[in-house]
């Protein structure tokens, strides 16, 4: 048939290669095209045959073509480099292993030299990848995001990442939105302290034009690895570096949320609960400062930020960070706004009671659990078990075995006691010898509780 073509002035060319291959990626078929058509493949053939390796096969497969391709003498461009690295970083849902990243980078570094001319420090434009430079973004994006979700990527490959980003910029080549994004995260977590974090960030905030590189959920990715960025024990994030970046994300025109608040509060709440392990009260309260400051300045922030509409989370993360730093005052006037506005919840119910036992303050427990009951509040088996326990560390052991043996049941709706019902009380009663009574309580008024408790806890009763 090409026969007949010919006599009617028909001449192969390499698009005329890649029909007849189709979706083959077989070297010997297109060597033997090759013979008939008296047409030799040239960059954009084997790109085909490569990307129909990637596609049908495997990875092992397209670097293998792609290897023949080279020993063919042939320079490769983009389009033929694309489906290789593709293909080696891929690993499915999961993320390359590090045997697969350093093969991409030694494919890299490899393809990098064949268009590095002799004496040049950098890339020439290839004249076959039609003005971009080579490696063009799309190469770079895919090892940078590799290397970003390797488990190991701070400990093995942050100065792989760090030159590779200045040989982009000296390349005038960009990233994409979602590789910037895993950066950021990536070395913003590497860095030594909050300072070097948000350095880093700013450095990679924007394009040259000014223009910002982050989406909406970069830019909480980036909040939430500034807060957990410095190396040094109980660090502060500073809100002043931290509400920065809020700022950038306001102006790209992404709205401010009540979870962008919530990001530095609940770090700060851990914080602060780390900061309480401390044995020695001086160091604790020197330690506690910092945090307690930052706390209240996003406090201040969150009250002026008149685009901000916060919610009851927000407000309950606010309490909590409070009376986990021992301010317990504060809390209860968010709980006391909250309950006026008929806004909490039961995570507001519970996280005021933990402060309240925490504080000794007995009378303002007690008149919030009653208030909230006859106010219609419904408690969960979590506001039980956090009120069994503001009781037992207020020393009200006695009341706490009342409440679980006997109004839990008769709430509504009831709540059934369970195992870690009886071990806060027990916890508690060990240290004031009232296990005895307590063990008493729960066989004679819970008796399917107390044959679920284990043997250590349970204890044969005997008489004392």
């Amino acid at each position: 048939m090409y026969g007949g073509f010919r006599k009617l002035g028909f001449c192969a060319t390499t698009d005329t290669l890649v029909a007849v291959m189709g979706e083959s990626f077989d070297t010997d078929l297109l060597k033997f095209w090759e013979d008939s058509l008296a047409v030799q493949a040239d960059a954009k053939v084997w790109a085909v045959l490569i990307r129909n390796a990637a596609d049908k096969s495997n990875a092992g497969t397209a670097l293998s073509v792609y290897q023949a391709a080279l020993s063919r003498g042939l320079r490769p461009d983009n389009a033929m480099f694309h489906p290789v690295i593709r293909a080696v970083c891929a690993n499915g849902l999961r993320a390359p292993d590090d045997y697969s990243i350093d093969q991409a980078l030694e494919l890299l570094e490899a393809f990098v030299k064949l268009h590095t001319s002799d004496g040049d420090e950098h890339d020439q434009l290839d004249e076959s990848s039609e003005g971009h430079s080579t490696p063009d973004a799309p190469i770079y994006n895919t090892v940078l995001r590799a290397m970003a979700f390797s488990p190991n990527v701070i400990e093995k490959y942050v100065p792989r990442i760090l030159g590779m980003l200045e040989d982009m910029r000296s390349r005038n080549v960009s990233m994409d939105s979602t590789t910037s994004a895993s950066l950021i995260v990536v070395l913003v977590r590497s860095a030594s302290n909050h300072e070097e974090a948000i350095r880093i960030y700013e450095f990679f905030r924007s394009t040259k034009d000014g223009q910002s590189i982050l989406n909406e959920q970069g830019y909480i990715s980036a909040l939430h690895a500034f807060c957990a960025s410095s190396k040094g024990k109980n660090a502060v994030p500073p809100p002043r570096f931290y509400f920065r970046i809020v700022s950038d994300m306001r102006t790209a025109g992404y709205e401010i949320t009540p979870p962008v608040y919530t990001i530095i509060l609940r770090h700060l709440a851990d914080l602060a609960g780390k900061i309480c392990s401390i044995g020695d009260e001086d160091e604790l309260q020197a330690q506690l400062l910092p945090v307690v400051n930052a706390i209240r300045k996003t406090h201040q922030l969150l009250v002026v930020d008149s685009s901000l509409n916060p919610d009851t989370p927000l407000w309950n993360q606010l309490m909590d960070a409070y009376q986990r730093s021992g301010c317990f005052a504060e809390a209860l006037q968010i709980y006391e706004m909250l309950s006026r506005s008929s806004q909490y919840n039961d995570a507001s119910l519970s996280i005021i009671l933990d402060a309240c036992g925490f504080a000794d303050a007995y009378p303002t427990a007690l008149r919030i659990w009653n208030n909230a009951v006859a106010g219609g509040v419904k408690p969960n088996q979590k506001n039980w078990k956090t009120w069994l326990e503001c009781l037992c560390r207020l020393g009200h052991i006695s009341d706490a075995v009342k409440a679980m043996c006997l109004e839990m049941s008769q709430a509504e709706p009831s709540v059934k006691p369970d195992v870690e019902c009886a071990q806060i009380v027990l916890s508690f009663a060990s240290a004031t010898n009232q296990e005895y009574e307590v063990r008493d309580r729960i066989k004679r008024n819970l008796p399917s509780l107390w044959k679920a408790l284990s043997s250590n806890l349970r204890l044969e009763l005997h008489d004392p």
